[in-house]
């Protein structure tokens, strides 16, 4: 789908455009205006992005723009890309003290750390008003038009202001009917993401159940203490579920595909796609067990993740990708030596994935 970054806009901004748009379009001619409902001041276009790497930008971008400050903006004046001379697109302008700016700044760090490619031009705060066809009939009388529409803006003093207080995630869809924008989810700004509940996070939320991890490297017989533990508690007549990661989402069948390759291309990704598993593996399988009282186990959680990603990426980014999760109740490390693990691992018989070689386990431990 095609994906684009943006801070939406009062109601009354847009109808302040509305009127200056009814006010330039005698002059402009019949050229692609933008409709109320799309406008928004755009701060990255990502263009055409898979669903997985969707909800790793998502998962990013939440603690990455958590300390960035809201930004009361103006909107005043306008012009013309390229330029006054040859333009094809109409727009007014954003007056501020630089905050969407670094706003934007932190949002290309984050792109660049996920591989995205570089943004096609330097952030420049403006509402595109209107699109103007060079080689459309009358395209000279258009352009001459526009050149006044870019004079009649200047002239028009302040338009109206507003504070932008949160990021939206948009996706953009063709439709019959135009081009739909869809908000896909919000970050806002110097807070927690929208939309996540306090009770979901909170590591001292009241609850019958417990969240139990259980660590260690691969070939440290996890899955199988797992098991034993689970039939334990449930000796003790506790309602028990086991669970692990990669869960068993969609998420986490895209972590266990690149796992599989053993493509060290992909290490940089996993951080943010076992934060986006995590989220979706509390959401669908973890919480609602805690809820109803049951005693959850899972074979590998947050540890796992601050020991195996920050392989690769600096341990902060990592940690501040997860920090928003719920700690366990208790977590326990399974230490064995690498060596005997790595030829637990080879006794399986199957091809070895990712992690799975004694510098990366040996740099874990």
């Amino acid at each position: 789908m095609r994906i684009f970054l943006a801070i939406s806009l009062p109601d009354e901004i847009r109808a302040a455009v509305v009127r200056i748009q009814a006010a330039l379009r005698d002059g402009v001619g019949p050229a692609s205006w933008t409709r109320p409902e799309a406008m928004h001041l755009t701060l990255r276009f990502l263009g055409e992005v898979d669903p997985a790497r969707t909800a790793a930008l998502a998962t990013a971008l939440g603690p990455a723009l958590a300390d960035l400050a809201p930004v009361v903006a103006a909107v005043v004046g306008g012009g013309a890309f390229p330029d006054v001379r040859r333009p094809r697109v109409l727009w007014v302008g954003i007056e501020e003290d630089g905050g969407l700016r670094r706003i934007a700044e932190r949002i290309e760090d984050v792109c660049m750390t996920l591989g995205f490619s570089p943004a096609d031009r330097p952030f420049q705060a403006h509402l595109t008003l209107a699109r103007i066809r060079a080689d459309a009939p009358e395209a000279r009388h258009r352009r001459e038009g526009a050149r006044d529409a870019v004079q009649h803006l200047r002239n028009s003093g302040l338009i109206g202001r507003f504070t932008a207080r949160e990021v939206i995630l948009f996706s953009s869809d063709r439709t019959l009917s135009g081009v739909v924008h869809t908000p896909l989810a919000a970050f806002p700004l110097g807070g927690r993401p929208a939309g996540e509940e306090a009770a979901a996070t909170d590591p001292g939320r009241e609850t019958a159940g417990r969240l139990l991890a259980v660590e260690g490297l691969d070939g440290s017989g996890g899955t199988t203490q797992v098991g034993r533990l689970a039939a334990a508690l449930r000796d003790r007549g506790l309602d028990v579920v086991t669970t692990g990661e990669p869960s068993r989402g969609p998420v986490g069948a895209l972590i266990r595909e690149a796992l599989g390759r053993g493509d060290e291309g992909d290490e940089r990704l996993l951080p943010y796609l076992f934060a986006a598993d995590r989220r979706d593996h509390l959401d669908r399988e973890i919480l609602p067990a805690l809820a109803r009282g049951a005693w959850v186990v899972t074979d590998r959680y947050l540890a796992s993740s601050l020991a195996y990603q920050s392989l690769t990426v600096p341990f902060e980014h990592v940690s501040a990708l997860n920090e928003r999760f719920p700690v366990p109740d208790l977590t326990l490390f399974l230490a064995l030596d690498p060596a005997l693990c790595l030829d637990r691992v080879s006794r399986r018989g199957e091809a070895r994935e990712l992690f799975e070689n004694l510098d990366h386990l040996r740099r874990i431990e």
